[in-house]
């Protein structure tokens, strides 16, 4: 009689123990996969909701549309645009400065714009014609003006959309752009003042990524005139992003 009971008193406490040590077999299989796989990986398995994507921190921010940064800063399945900074003599303005604006707008159609690089160059190229400390633009881009012409001799030392930051232009303009199919002459670039609002880079480099001259007639749509376009508002539509 004794025998038995401690005999079943024993069997309790080993059945007990191995309650409290074994972990039921979905849960040490989804422990398992959160070490291998990672927690958003986990998730999407179990069928549980991820947390929201950050951006990347090369990427620029996101566009609130759950589009997500790839590897090497650009937009998944999307487009990379990469930029080189030239800073003029006396601009205070940088592409930094505009960048995270541009990826903003231009995130909504996959494109991310990316900065390789940058330089403050010392030159006089503003002081050629007057006024001076300011860049002489131009009436049409088929006839770049001679600060422009020696302006954009100077070229990024890397494959680049080259980004001019200047203290003004003689016409008083935000910024302006060069494009080979308008002018074989010139490379692609961007010219940014510091007179420029929030988008004008995303609007000049926009000249570009869409190869038009034209504006849209949509005082909403980023490539509206600078005179009508409501900054901030940078709508793109299908058919501009379609063409990238």
């Amino acid at each position: 009689m004794f025998c038995t009971a401690t005999a079943d008193k024993k069997a309790a406490r080993t059945k007990a123990n191995h309650n409290r040590t074994q972990k039921p077999e979905s849960e040490g299989r989804i422990g398992r996969l959160h070490r291998t796989l990672g927690n958003q990986s986990v998730l999407r398995m179990i069928g549980a909701p991820p947390a929201a994507h950050k951006d990347a921190p090369d990427g620029g921010p996101g566009t609130g549309t759950g589009t997500t940064t790839a590897a090497g800063g650009g937009a998944a399945g999307g487009k990379t645009v990469d930029v080189y900074g030239i800073n003029l003599p006396g601009a205070t303005r940088t592409v930094y400065d505009d960048v995270a604006t541009a990826n903003t707008i231009w995130g909504k159609c996959g494109v991310t714009i990316k900065v390789v690089g940058g330089e403050s160059w010392n030159t006089d190229v503003l002081d050629q014609l007057a006024p001076q400390n300011s860049l002489n633009e131009y009436s049409s881009m088929s006839s770049p003006t001679a600060e422009e012409t020696a302006m954009l001799a100077h070229q990024p030392p890397v494959d680049a959309i080259a980004v001019y930051n200047v203290p003004a232009m003689s016409n008083n303009s935000r910024g302006e752009n060069f494009r080979p199919s308008k002018n074989p002459s010139v490379p692609k670039a961007v010219v940014v003042s510091d007179s420029a609002v929030a988008d004008t880079f995303a609007h000049e480099l926009g000249h570009i990524l869409l190869d038009v001259s034209e504006h849209h007639s949509d005082p909403d749509n980023l490539m509206a005139a600078g005179s009508i376009r409501n900054v901030g508002v940078d709508k793109l539509d299908a058919t501009q992003c379609a063409k990238l």
